[in-house]
């Protein structure tokens, strides 16, 4: 099922995306630092850290399709 929806995305499409998602996880794991430091913040930090983890699955899964044509 998640292979028939990145058959929709060009190579170039796929890469883009792919830094899209590797800058928001980056960021993302920037803000749980800061996160951290606050007290009572444990729920969100929680959320952010599966955002996290979300994210890099699909980076792997975008970088992992092999292209093919068909003529």
């Amino acid at each position: 099922m998640t292979r028939d929806v990145m058959i929709f995305l060009n190579d170039a499409e796929r890469i883009k995306f792919a830094g899209y998602l590797e800058q928001d996880a980056q960021s993302n794991e920037g803000l749980i630092e800061q996160m951290e430091k606050l007290p009572a913040l444990d729920a969100v930090i929680k959320k952010k850290r599966v955002e996290v983890m979300a994210c890099r699955v699909v980076v792997q899964m975008l970088r992992g399709v092999e292209t093919q044509t068909i003529k």
